[in-house]
């Protein structure tokens, strides 16, 4: 049974590592206690580490609410309207599902704008954010100009920003004029390698 609400998005969070700005949150990864995933967080977990399909589908469905409500939000506070389009946070190349690109090429289509994921690369392989959260723009490359342009960055799970800042610091050197990010869940500080 689906438990997402009507309303999917959970909360906006400021990236405060570089220059001021958002992404917002559709759902809590765990719950308040922490003593359970959310049902999204577990759709998260079920895509990302097990390739499932059927949870990929559920999490598309959530993500097109999510930019449809979020597209009508107006402008200065962060909306998607103006959002010209939209990249994934590149991934080791190890995944079978990259939820990241998955959920750009969705949010893309919801929003009717060119999914631009193919531009940002990683220039090595990494280790996940949860086990090593240090600002990392020198493992991302963007290869256009983006002059003009606002993008939507989009990432799975987000924990402390970094992960998104490292892709913006990039994609402000490639001279894009305004940044928002999308993610799927949010996760606590701390994440041990057995969360």
């Amino acid at each position: 049974m689906n438990e997402l609400p009507d309303s999917y998005i959970r909360e906006r969070v400021s990236i405060e590592n570089g220059p001021f700005w958002f992404a917002w949150i559709i759902s809590a990864h765990s719950s308040p206690d922490f003593e359970e995933t959310t049902y999204l967080g577990a759709l998260v977990t079920r895509a990302k580490y097990h390739d499932d399909r059927a949870a990929l589908v559920e999490i598309e469905t959530a993500v097109r609410h999510s930019v449809l409500q979020l597209r009508a939000v107006p402008i200065g506070k962060q909306g998607l309207a103006s959002v010209t389009g939209v990249i994934a946070v590149p991934c080791n190349p190890t995944k079978g599902i990259s939820l990241p690109h998955q959920v750009a090429a969705v949010a893309a289509l919801t929003l009717g704008v060119p999914d631009l994921s193919h531009i940002a690369t990683k220039r090595r392989p990494s280790s996940p954010a949860k086990f090593d959260s240090r600002l990392s723009p020198e493992n991302y490359r963007v290869d256009r100009d983006l002059a003009g342009q606002r993008i939507l960055v989009v990432d799975d799970v987000f924990r402390t920003g970094n992960t998104l800042e490292s892709v913006a610091i990039n994609l402000r050197g490639a001279n894009v004029e305004d940044l928002v990010g999308l993610c799927l869940t949010k996760a606590r500080k701390g994440m041990t390698r057995g969360a």
